[in-house]
């Protein structure tokens, strides 16, 4: 690869990542922005109860019960951000920036997480690493099919709740997978004492974090378990070898195991008092039944057959090529992909019904699916791209190149416009009432328009504290 194929990759990089700050600063605030920033009333029993003491002793119920991490997460960014882009931009555009600051920072690092479990380096610049970038970077939609299948969502809190969280349970796993898949790293002590952290944080993050991070951690003991009991002596008796391979784990595993299941444990029985679980609940049949009416309206997305059209397709090539150690090694790890999805989507009707997601389906609870096969989507492609006979290679090429430049193309479709939203903004800041009428009739930091000043109170309490007003205000929409 030379210099300047180097830097028109790395000038692709820069451009796709300045969209995706463009995009979220010019995307209008969800409705759940506020309520977690402030954070509102309705929010702070859990916000104000980490161990969830209330919960465990006078069995309170709280909504967002066990996510006391997502929410304290999420209250100081929106404090400390803001505060320091107000040094450079007006307060309303400070709120904006804020947001875009974060889509793009963690959409550059879950970038780079991907190329290194795609090619197995870490060096910034290297040529491996800058050509897994190009084959995935266009299925990081900025637009396009983004409230589809977006790795790094359009809503912002999507992106703090399930976003971020994929991403760290990447982070938590990369050691074990540097490890299995590409023979490189030693579990120092440093390293199993940050994973314990890290799993702790994961675990207790919310519903779905600790049951993530448990089925990925049970399935790599189970490999590990599986290779010792495949490796142990001819002649040995069926018990000698399951004890044996059990045995063979190191203490460390187990013990980490257990952390992060208690963590996680801790965190699902809070969730069991979540006060959302009290609204309009259906029986586990009608939850089935419209957890498959969801997979069907997800698989109709363009983007998302698509991708999947791509694996397809990729797994066919792989096992064409089975005889090679690193294609039966991408072809197994492509078989734990799919248990994990298999599984991953069976649980997710025992999480209980909610009003906002009709058909359990969506694209921000099925956004581990959707990171499992971009993920091996770029590992399959970069290996065959390598791999396949020189008269073939063009044919693979271009089966690469169009699907990408599609994916690339589109990706800069559908940019939002927050205009309607700022001048709302404008105007409550410019106005001398306390009871400020606005004629835009665009949510303004909400899902659906204001037309009570009471609901508005908190909102108004968060632009004070963002500094775009300086009293007590109260609006409502005409």
């Amino acid at each position: 690869m030379g210099k300047m194929a180097k830097a028109g990759i790395v000038l692709y990089l820069l451009i796709n990542l300045a969209a995706t700050f463009y995009f979220h600063f010019h995307n209008p605030l969800d409705g759940d922005v506020v309520l977690n920033a402030l954070p509102a009333d309705i929010v702070k029993p859990a916000a104000n109860d980490p161990f969830g003491i209330g919960i465990l002793l006078h069995g309170h119920r709280y909504v967002g019960a066990g996510g006391y991490l997502a929410h304290i997460t999420v209250h100081k960014y929106f404090r400390i951000l803001p505060a320091f882009f107000r040094h450079f931009v007006s307060p309303i555009d400070s709120v904006y920036a804020t947001v875009g600051l974060f889509a793009m920072v963690l959409k550059a690092a879950f970038l780079y997480l991907f190329c290194i479990y795609i090619t197995g380096r870490k060096r910034l610049f290297d040529r491996k690493i800058l050509l897994a970038a190009l084959l995935i970077t266009p299925l990081f939609q900025v637009g396009g099919y983004s409230f589809g299948m977006g790795i790094v969502d359009p809503m912002i809190i999507v992106d703090f709740n399930y976003s971020f969280i994929n991403f760290c349970v990447m982070l938590f796993f990369l050691p074990f997978f540097m490890s299995g898949f590409y023979g490189k790293e030693h579990m120092s002590v440093s390293t199993m004492v940050g994973l314990a952290i890290l799993g702790i944080y994961i675990g207790i993050n919310g519903p779905l974090a600790g049951p993530l991070l448990c089925i990925v951690y049970c399935f790599v003991l189970f490999a590990l378990w599986l290779q010792h009991f495949r490796q142990a002596a001819a002649g040995t008796s069926l018990l000698r070898r399951f004890w044996g391979a059990t045995t063979q784990i190191p203490i460390y595993y187990w013990v980490l195991g257990i952390i992060i299941l208690l963590a996680s444990a801790y965190c699902r029985f809070l969730t069991l008092h979540n006060a959302e679980g009290l609204i309009k609940q259906i029986s586990i049949q009608e939850r089935y039944s419209k957890m498959w009416t969801g997979l069907g309206i997800q698989f109709s997305i363009k983007g998302y057959w698509l991708l999947s059209a791509m694996v397809v397709l990729n797994v066919v090539l792989l096992l064409r090529r089975k005889g090679d150690e690193r294609a039966r090694q991408l072809l197994s790890f492509f078989a734990w992909v799919m248990l994990f999805n298999i599984l991953y989507t069976v649980m997710l009707p025992l999480g209980g019904y909610r009003f906002y997601r009709p058909y359990i389906i969506r694209r921000d609870v099925f956004s581990p699916v959707t990171t499992s096969l971009a993920l091996f989507y770029g590992m399959s492609a970069f290996y065959l791209l390598r791999a396949i006979p020189r008269q073939h290679i063009l044919l693979y090429r271009a089966y690469v190149a169009i699907p990408l430049i599609h994916f690339a193309s589109v990706s800069f479709n559908a940019m939002p416009d927050n205009s309607c939203e700022k001048n709302a903004l404008r105007k409550i800041a410019a106005s001398k009432e306390r009871v400020v009428a606005l004629d835009e009739q665009c949510p303004i930091m909400a899902w659906e328009k204001i037309t009570d000043t009471t609901a508005s109170k908190d909102l108004t309490a968060m632009l004070r504290i963002w500094q775009i007003t300086k009293e007590d205000k109260v609006f409502y929409q005409k």
